[in-house]
């Protein structure tokens, strides 16, 4: 049977309500609402239970429902969950498991189990179908265990989550760093690029900046010098034109639901590869001003969380960028007016 994410509102004491309650709990990534169906649905296999809900104890004595398994057949809640209400109160207020008889016949009983769970007030209810003292400790040793297994799992996978999202911010103000400790147009650009490569791991990092309706590299990684008229240069523009004309960012090996076009970026791979690439349209002054190019070997393809990594470390380094390249295209005019 199925788990099923409600949204609804219990009273800790009289009858149960069932409407509209205020949102449930969400992470930024969205999975535990979905995560919490799924804890109900492995931890009553594991009891067994006979049922399950997830509550969270919201203003007053009100208690929301979360989640519930298996799908309730009717919007009124079933009377033990009405009964695990006061039980999940119970247990948020003493800090651990309780436990007591449920309410529609013998042998059913009713534990609630404290989720320590994104430092929000929620329990985990089971109805248990047990006869005697033993069983009903069996029952409730192996639910309280794999509730902990289950949370300690989610609490991994966030630490992991924010790990990366740490180590994604380092990336981009190394980046910034860099960028800023220069201050001419040339050697910053070309400090992009050597830092990009470096922490991305990249063969070559490529600026590509909008001339006109077409698209000229300004700055390639550990190359100081390099001709417009050599082949990689060209395909490079090529490449970056596509991610210009879309106005959007230009993988390859593209992802499966990809609906740009990548003729040139695949054919940049081929020639000088096969490489996986990377184009990101930069925008300055809210318009499209130019394009970072990565290409590293072609094993390592460019995962989500790298491209957003890159993305941001562009939105905080193009108006430095933007304020250098104009202020030397002035220096150089005032410069020729004065000749």
């Amino acid at each position: 049977m199925e788990s099923q994410q409600r949204e609804g509102s219990i009273p800790s004491a009289g009858a149960p309500t069932q409407g509209k309650g205020p949102a449930g709990p969400n992470r930024s990534d969205g999975s535990l609402g979905p995560f919490l169906a799924g804890l109900l649905a492995a931890t009553c296999r594991l009891g067994p239970a006979q049922a399950g809900a997830v509550l969270r104890r919201g203003d007053g004595n009100r208690i929301d429902v979360l989640a519930v398994h298996p799908n309730l057949d009717s919007e009124s809640p079933p009377a033990w969950l009405s009964r695990a209400a006061q039980f999940a109160h119970d247990s948020l207020q003493a800090n651990r498991p309780v436990s007591g008889a449920g309410a529609e016949r013998d042998g059913q009983h009713i534990l609630s189990i404290p989720l320590r769970l994104a430092e929000l007030p929620l329990a985990a209810a089971f109805l248990i179908q047990a006869w005697d003292e033993a069983a009903l400790r069996a029952a409730r040793e192996r639910l309280e265990l794999g509730v902990s297994l289950l949370v300690l799992a989610e609490s991994r996978q966030a630490a992991q989550k924010k790990e990366l999202d740490l180590r994604r911010l380092h990336q981009a103000m190394e980046t910034l760093s860099a960028v800023n400790r220069h201050r001419r147009f040339g050697s910053t650009a070309m400090a992009l690029c050597n830092e990009a490569a470096a922490q991305w791991r990249c063969e070559r990092v490529s600026l590509g900046l909008l001339k006109g309706r077409y698209v000229q590299v300004k700055a390639l990684s550990h190359a100081e010098n390099f001709s417009r008229k050599m082949q990689v240069v060209q395909d490079l523009e090529a490449a970056m034109e596509e991610c210009l004309d879309q106005d959007g960012e230009v993988l390859h090996p593209a992802p499966q639901d990809a609906t740009y076009i990548s003729r040139q970026t695949a054919a940049l791979s081929q020639r000088h590869g096969p490489l996986a690439v990377a184009s990101l349209p930069i925008r300055y002054a809210g318009k499209i001003w130019g394009v970072l190019t990565l290409e590293r070997p072609a094993d390592r393809p460019f995962a989500v969380d790298e491209i957003e990594a890159v993305r941001l470390a562009l939105e905080l380094c193009t108006a430095r960028l933007g304020a250098l390249r104009e202020h030397d295209r002035w220096l150089g005019a005032k410069l020729a007016g004065g000749l």
